[in-house]
C-alpha cells in the first residue's frame, strides 16, 4: 500500500488501481531494470495504439489511447512513490519561458528560457 499523498486527482486514481490489484509502489530506490522495462513496454504499447486510433480517425479510439497512455505514463511515478505534480508545476513553468520558434511542431528555446529547477523540489522529496 502506498503512504504517498498525490495532488492530482489522475494520479490518486492510478494509485488506488495499483493497490486494488497489488501492483508495484516500491520507491525509487528499489525499482529494478525489470521494472523499467515493464513500465517502458506498456508506455510503447499505448503510444503505438494511439497511433493507430489516429491513422483511423477514430476520435473515440484516440481519446481512449490518450487515457491509457496518461495511465501507464502516471504508473511510474505511482510505482516510484513520487508526487509528480510539483515537478509537473515546475517543467510547465519553464515552458511558458520558451518564447521560440515553431520548428516540426516542437516550440524551440528563445533567449529568455529559463531552464526548471527540479533540484530543491527533489532534495524535499528525499530523492537526492
Amino acid at each position: 500500500m502506498t503512504t504517498t499523498s498525490y495532488q492530482s486527482k489522475m494520479q490518486q486514481k492510478v494509485a488506488e488501481f495499483h493497490t486494488k490489484y497489488a501492483l508495484t509502489q516500491c520507491g525509487y530506490a528499489k525499482f529494478m531494470a525489470e521494472d523499467w522495462l515493464d513500465r517502458l513496454r506498456l508506455i510503447d504499447e499505448e503510444r503505438a495504439e494511439l497511433g493507430a486510433a489516429a491513422c483511423r480517425d477514430s476520435i473515440e479510439e484516440i481519446i481512449d489511447s490518450i487515457c491509457d497512455l496518461l495511465y501507464v505514463v502516471l504508473a511510474v511515478p505511482v510505482a516510484l512513490n513520487i508526487d509528480i505534480q510539483p515537478f509537473f508545476d515546475e517543467v510547465h513553468r519553464s515552458n511558458m519561458t520558451k518564447d521560440g520558434d515553431m520548428d516540426s511542431g516542437k516550440l524551440t528555446k528563445g533567449p529568455g528560457f529559463v531552464p526548471p529547477n527540479l533540484l530543491p523540489l527533489l532534495k524535499k522529496e528525499g530523492l537526492l
